[in-house]
Formats: structure tokens, C-alpha cells, sequence
């Protein structure tokens, strides 16, 4: 919709001055307001497959008054700084974008009349005539000559009458921007459709959202049955399971002090697809007592991974052009890279139910305490998978610890305290750790963290007042699929000294924009803390389908408890980042390093899953590997590749783009070897202009890789092959541009 007068699209200027009051605008949408039925539901026509209302701004009474979001904005500088800021970019946002001067005036009116005032805006079905069918009703009171006139140079604005155009609609005290055919004989409130999703919902909303999703998609089918199925978002949705959801509705206002958000999602009750990986068991009581009472976040939620491979099999299977076999070939490079079948030892194995929670007890207020319970399907399977690959993990980084001279290196060590054998990896500051005890897996960040976990412990989060009062329903009608906990009152402590240091550079931003302060964003944490409260959220599962709701003491407040988990937290990071900042180039360095080499193990291993189908003979070109789906065109370039793949090489013929890998690619491939073991001859290597540093990554022919100096690794290539480094690396390997 572009303006009649206008020579380039823009925002009017007057648009730029009542900024701050559109960010009210924004902040009053979440509030509660009295009336039980949606804003302008029953004014909406009832074929609408897209809706959205708000109560607006005269409607809140006193439902803000006492709330910790009233507090907490009070005592913060927030309003202050949009206050000052956005007016402050006024000058350079009108110079940017400059409204048609016959309209402006008529417009500037508006945005304080869409806060102020309920609305609903709403998409319909095409018309007959196939014109697009969307609406914006408001119902101004007072306001009403302001909208009137805003809505008519809107209209006027738009041109000369196409169907498309908007018009001006009034039906009693409403005021309508629609196109299309705006008639109608049912409304969105009588459709049963709506009601029972908004029957879900505590009465009274003052943000509500809604979508019939099966409509939307059936709308698609038709445009759908034209687009190829690899970029078909209504087919992919078919693939996945998609298509069981019927609707998506949303929800967001006050609870007493407390801020409140749901969304319920119905389905047909299939449970295929993506679906697939959310089954399983609920989360029950029996579980939840693994927590310590003393937790300061819990986690549970299902997670079945034993389907991803048939998954994936089933999706590649309906894509035009793929082949589920590929799927297989995925997983052989697995085993031949980690030693272990994948499937069966380590996704069949997991169970579908996982559980995570910190606990203070283990290295007092930090994410150090952070342990990990999966109740297993089969704990033998994974106990042999795992120590499986701990042995080949050791084995390869014995080997790399000779070649590098005696370099030291971090290894996998297994120790038994009480009876239980607890397997952790030696690394600097932290060593991941995993048991199995009682059919169950436990994992954590330290070794103290897992031997605390399978100890018996006195309580848990279930005997927390805090906990049961914002869950116990919930667990107590069953179907749990997910369900969260945070103590902010002992998170925001530890972190908040992190957030006032970042909160720091808003107003430092504001400077730039010609304003000036404040200077204080954030309250003291005293002030603060009076506002905090346990935050959490539970969703379930029935036969209508997936609600999920959270309650919060006011939005944005669980950011007082994420940087628990990352241990040492913002503040810390902070503190140390002068420190380590030399160290940065180096440490990127080394990571591409790192990733270069296993990006050259990979081409390794898919050489040797190449070997088995082609009589112990080795690919004698890349691109062989390309073509024959072992691995993806981007695996063939390094993080300090000069050139990146082309966005269109899929679209490329065969021909072509052996050719490109022949020229670009960071790899070469040494032709004319067979799926011997051998430890010293080199089946792969980088080449040099793309690898950092002064190493290069070489893989070998007993499947093993490792970075080697440039000027060794030339002497044992060239003693190997008889050929030049040069002329291997210009060539990309003798046979580089042909497939076999």
C-alpha cells in the first residue's frame, strides 16, 4: 500500500514523535483487563483463520496496581531511558523516512488511539474474485473522528480502487480498515473452533493470538502440489507430522502480581513425525525425587532420540530426489568414526525422559553443580557403547601424544567411589563425568557433581513449598510433558552483578543518539529483590492437545537466573576478558585447527564406508564422495577456505561441479589407495593457503588424523607418492575433476 502523494515509502515524522507512546503501547498489551471475552471476537468475521486482539490501555482499571512488573518498572530507569532516547533519533529518523505532508497530520493520531483502545486485526480467506481479505477493526469511544480521519487518508493514500485496496468500514461504534469482502453472517466468537481454544485460557487476556492452522495449510494444498517438495513449506509439514495441528493459540497477562503466558496447540491426536520424539511416559513424582530440595533450577522434559533415524529415513524417503539409504550412510561414517554402533548402543539405549537441575551443594552458587539423569531403556547397551568409545578416544589421542613428542593431552579416566564407576574426561577447569547406577544415566560437569547425584540425598524439590505451589496440580492430574524451575530469589545474587555491568551499555548507547542517560538502568539489587520470586513452567499433554503456561513475577525476570548455568557468569567473564583477549588469536587459530582436522577425518572415514562397496579400493577423487552421497560439498571446506561454496552448487550438473572441487576445495585426496590399515601412509591432507598456523591436518590410512607441520608433512607425502607437494596441491590430486 503505498501513498497517492508520496514519491518513496516512509514512516510520517509525526509517527517518529509518539514513539514512546507505542512502546507503551507495547507494555500495556500484556496487562489483564476485566472482560471475559476476546477483544472484538464476536465482531470478527467467522471464517477468519488469523486473529489477534488487544483490550487496550482504558480497560486496565487497576489490575497494574501492586504487581511486581508496576515495582520493578518504578524502580528501574527504563521508561526514563525511552523516554529520552527514541525522541532523541527523531531528527535522523525523519530524514531517513519522510511521510507524504497531506497525510501525516491525519495519521499522528492513530498510535495513541491503537494503545488506548481495543482492536483486533484479522486475516480471512481469498474472496471470490481472489483478492486477499484482511481487517483491522477498532473501536476508537472517544477517539473516533481522529481514526476516522487516519483511516480515510490511509484509503486515499492507496490509489485508485483495486480489490486489493482497503476501504472504510463502520458498523455501529466500530471503525474498520478491511479489503475485500467484508460481510459476513458468523463471527469468530460463535466458532467452535475459537471457543475451545480459548476456553483454555484464564478469562479476562489482554494480548490473545490465534491461528486454525489446518486451514492455512489446506489454503497452501493447492499452491502446494506445484512447488518441488524439497522447498515446500505445506509438504515438508506433511513429512514431518506437521499436519496433525489443527490450531495455535497464545496468551499473555497479570495473575494477581504475577505475569502469566500460555499457548495451547490442538492436534488430530496423531503422534507422528517430530511428534514422535516428544512421546513417551509423563513426567511423575518418581523422578522428580532425584532433585535435591536445595536445587536452584530443574529441568525435565521428553526427548525420545531412538526415532530420529527412522526419522530421517521417512523424510528423505517423501523428498524428491533423496534416498533413505542415505540415512544409513550417515550412520555407517558414525560407527567407523566412534567405534560403536550408534543406533542400537547409544540412541535405542537413552530413554525418552531427561532431567537436569543444578545443585549449590556440589560447588556452592554456580552451574558447576549441574547434573544430567536419563532413566535407560537399556543401561548394558550403553554402558558397552561408552566405554567403547572412551578406549578408541584414548587410543587415538595415545597416538596423537607420540606424534607430537610427548605433548601433553587430555584423556578419559574411570574410578570407582562406593561401588559405582564414574568415567570422566580430563580437561582444564572442568571434567565431564558419566555413571550408570540403578538403570540410570548420570552426567554432570565434575565428578563431585555425579557422585553427589547417585548418593541418597535428605528431601527433595518436592517437599519445596515454592516448587509444589507452582506445580503440584499439574503433576497431580498427570500427563506432565515438561516442566521447569528457577529460585531467582537465589540466582539474581550471584548474576546480578553481571547483568549491572552490561546493563551499563544502554544508556552508554543512548549517548549516541544525542541523549543522555540516566545513568542508573537497573535498581539496586535491594530494591529489586522485594519483586523476585520462583519462576516456572509446565506443559501437558491430552486429547485435545499441548498447553504449555509459565508464571513468572514479571516478564523478563528468568534472566536473573540463566547465567547460573554457565558457572562463572557474566560478571566473571567480564572481569577476565582484558585478560584473555592476547589470547584470543591463538585460540581461534587452534579451533580451526581442531576443525579442520575433523573435517579431514571425516573425508577419512568416508573413504573407508566408500572402500566396503567398491572392492577395498579408495574413492579417486572428492568429488566421487559428493556424488555418492557420503558426505555434503560444504565437509570439503576448511574454516580458512579463501572461497566459500556457492549458494547455487545443488543446481550445478555433475560435471561442473567436480570441477569447482578439483579447483576450491581445502582438501586433497591422494588416488590409488586401498582400505589397508596402514598408521604411516596419508590418505588426506590440507591444503596449506587454507589451514591457519603453521600446521596442516593430515588424515591416515588407519583412520586416524593429526595436525603435522607443513614442512613435514610435504617430506612425507612427496616420499609417498613420488610427486611433487606442488603439483598434488595445484592438481587437488591426479584425479581430482573424475568420479568412480
Amino acid at each position: 500500500m503505498k501513498p497517492a502523494h508520496s514519491q518513496r515509502n516512509g514512516i510520517p515524522a509525526q509517527f517518529v514523535r509518539r514513539l514512546p507512546s507505542v512502546l507503551a503501547a507495547v507494555m500495556a498489551l500484556v496487562l489483564t483487563g476485566s472482560a471475559a471475552a476476546q477483544p472484538l471476537a464476536d465482531r470478527v468475521p467467522g471464517d477468519a483463520v488469523l486473529y489477534v486482539g488487544w483490550r487496550g490501555a482504558d480497560a486496565l482499571g487497576e489490575s497494574m496496581k501492586g504487581s511486581h512488573l508496576q515495582g520493578v518498572l518504578e524502580k528501574s530507569g527504563i521508561p526514563e531511558l525511552v523516554d529520552r532516547a527514541i525522541p532523541a533519533g527523531r531528527e535522523w529518523l525523519e530524514a531517513a523516512w519522510v511521510g507524504d505532508p497531506r497525510v501525516s497530520p491525519k495519521l499522528e493520531a492513530l498510535p495513541s488511539a491503537m494503545w488506548a483502545r481495543p482492536w483486533a486485526f484479522a486475516v480471512l480467506p481469498e474472496g471470490p474474485d481472489d483478492s486477499p481479505r484482511v481487517g483491522l477493526l477498532m473501536e476508537p469511544g472517544e477517539r473516533a473522528a481522529a481514526v476516522r480521519r487516519a483511516f480515510e487518508a490511509i484509503v486515499a493514500g492507496a490509489g485508485p480502487a483495486r480489490a486489493e485496496a482497503p476501504r472504510l468500514v463502520e458498523r455501529g461504534e466500530l471503525l474498520g480498515l478491511v479489503t475485500g469482502d467484508a460481510d459476513h453472517e458468523t463471527t469468530l466468537a460463535d466458532a467452535k473452533r475459537f471457543r475451545k481454544m480459548m476456553g483454555r485460557f484464564p478469562a479476562g487476556r489482554a494480548l490473545v493470538g490465534w491461528c486454525d492452522v489446518a486451514s492455512v495449510l489446506e489454503l497452501g494444498k493447492e499452491e502446494a502440489d506445484a512447488v518441488p517438495a524439497q522447498v515446500n513449506p505445506a509438504k515438508a509439514a506433511q513429512q514431518l507430522g506437521l499436519d496433525a495441528i489443527n490450531g495455535v493459540a497464545l496468551a499473555g497477562g497479570l495473575d494477581g502480581r504475577r505475569w502469566r503466558s500460555d499457548v495451547f496447540v490442538t492436534t488430530d491426536g496423531r503422534s507422528e513425525g517430530l511428534f514422535e520424539l516428544f512421546a513417551g511416559p509423563p513426567i511423575d513424582e518418581a523422578l522428580l525425587r532425584e532433585v535435591p530440595s536445595a536445587a536452584t533450577h530443574v529441568s525435565a522434559f521428553r526427548t525420545d532420540l531412538s526415532v530420529l533415524p527412522d526419522l530421517v529415513r521417512d523424510f528423505l524417503d517423501a523428498r524428491q530426489g533423496a534416498s533413505p539409504a542415505l540415512a544409513d550412510r550417515w550412520l555407517g561414517i558414525g560407527q567407523a568414526m566412534t567405534g560403536i554402533d550408534l543406533e542400537s548402543q547409544l540412541l535405542d539405549a537413552l530413554g525418552p525422559r531427561w532431567l537436569f537441575y543444578t545443585d549449590p551443594a556440589v560447588a556452592g552458587p554456580s552451574g558447576l553443580g549441574l547434573v544430567a539423569v536419563n532413566p535407560l531403556r537399556k543401561p548394558d547397551a550403553l554402558r558397552g557403547g561408552l566405554e567403547r568409545l572412551e578406549e578408541r578416544a584414548n587410543a587415538m589421542l595415545l597416538q596423537q601424544q607420540k606424534k607430537s613428542r610427548g605433548e601433553t593431552r587430555w584423556r578419559i579416566v574411570s574410578e570407582k567411589h562406593d561401588g559405582v564407576t564414574l568415567h570422566s574426561a580430563l580437561l582444564p577447569l572442568i571434567s565431564p563425568t558419566w555413571a550408570i547406577h540403578e538403570g540410570r544415566l548420570y552426567a554432570g560437569l565434575l565428578p563431585q557433581a555425579v557422585k553427589r547425584a547417585i548418593e541418597e540425598h535428605e528431601g527433595s524439590i518436592l517437599d519445596d513449598g515454592e516448587f509444589t505451589a507452582l506445580h503440584a496440580d499439574a503433576l497431580a492430574d498427570g500427563g506432565v510433558a515438561s516442566i521447569s524451575y528457577v529460585d531467582l530469589e537465589a540466582t539474581a545474587p550471584m548474576v546480578y552483578q553481571g547483568h549491572l555491568m552490561w546493563s551499563q551499555m544502554l544508556p552508554a548507547a543512548s549517548v549516541m543518539l544525542g541523549a543522555e542517560g540516566p545513568a542508573m538502568l537497573l535498581p539496586p539489587l535491594g530494591e529489586l529483590m522485594p519483586h523476585l520470586a520462583p519462576a516456572g513452567s509446565v506443559s501437558v499433554t491430552d486429547g485435545d492437545g499441548w498447553h504449555w503456561r509459565s508464571s513468572t513475577p514479571f516478564p523478563g525476570s528468568t534472566l536473573f537466573g540463566q547465567s547460573a548455568w554457565t558457572g562463572a557468569g557474566l560478571s566473571q567473564a567480564s572481569l577476565t576478558a582484558g585478560v584473555l583477549l592476547p589470547a584470543l588469536g591463538a585460540a581461534r587459530r587452534t579451533a580451526e585447527q581442531m576443525e579442520s582436522m575433523t573435517q579431514a577425518r571425516g573425508i577419512l572415514q568416508s573413504c573407508m564406508v566408500y572402500a566396503r562397496s567398491n572392492d577395498n579400493e579408495f574413492p579417486s577423487s572428492l568429488s566421487a564422495l559428493v556424488h555418492g552421497n557420503y558426505l555434503g560439498p560444504e565437509y570439503l571446506m576448511s574454516p580458512g577456505a579463501p572461497q566459500k561454496l556457492p549458494d547455487d552448487f545443488d543446481d550445478w550438473g555433475k560435471r561442473r561441479q567436480s570441477e569447482w572441487i578439483g579447483d576450491h576445495a581445502s582438501y586433497v585426496l591422494i588416488p590409488g589407495l586401498k582400505g589397508k590399515p596402514d598408521p604411516e601412509k596419508v590418505v588426506v591432507f590440507a591444503k596449506p593457503s587454507h589451514s591457519p598456523g603453521e600446521k596442516i591436518a593430515v588424515g591416515f590410512q588407519d583412520g586416524h588424523a593429526e595436525q603435522l607441520p607443513i614442512e613435514e608433512a610435504k617430506r612425507r607425502i612427496e616420499k609417498q607418492t613420488g610427486r611433487s607437494f606442488g603439483e598434488l596441491v595445484g592438481t587437488g590430486g591426479s584425479n581430482a575433476r573424475t568420479d568412480r
